[in-house]
């Protein structure tokens, strides 16, 4: 009964809009130099930010996101968009994990999406400090991208 319970959630979740995938990060400054975490979706189309999560919530993060701000990175008023991350070398693939979010004030584009927590994330082992899965997962992630989404042996 509870699995019923908890799969007939997750669809409303997802029905609204309420549930992402996140396979990446961006770590980040406000122009007022607080810290936050730009998350993205895994899909190489997805270029856009998913959420911003800012210090208060990042105890809510997976372990496997390191929320330390690199001292290259500088405030600034603009999030940078997955190809600009990537080629300024801030741009971190982790396990894809799921999260939950809520909407925030009105923009142009809609409603603002907000971090709410972490839904769903693959458990990791380490290994000398290493995440052993979250390495495998990684791989497969990039055959998969590289391959465009052909799994292997199929």
């Amino acid at each position: 009964m509870n699995d019923q319970i908890a799969m007939m959630l997750e669809a409303l979740l997802i029905q609204n809009k309420q549930v992402q995938w996140i396979g990446g990060y961006v770590p980040g400054l406000t122009s007022k130099g607080d810290p936050y975490i730009s998350l993205f979706n895994p899909h190489a189309g997805m270029v856009n930010k998913v959420v911003k999560v800012y210090e208060n919530s990042f105890g809510k993060l997976p372990d496997f996101i390191n929320t330390e701000i690199p001292d290259r990175v500088h405030p600034s008023k603009n999030t940078m968009d997955k190809g600009a991350a990537i080629s300024a070398g801030l741009y971190v693939k982790v396990p894809s994990f799921k999260i939950l979010t809520y909407d925030g004030k009105m923009t142009q584009m809609g409603p603002e999406k907000r971090f709410f927590n972490v839904f769903w994330a693959p458990s990791v082992e380490y290994e000398n400090g290493d995440p052993v899965g979250a390495r495998a997962i990684g791989f497969y992630m990039d055959y998969l991208e590289e391959n465009e989404g052909k799994r292997p042996f199929s």
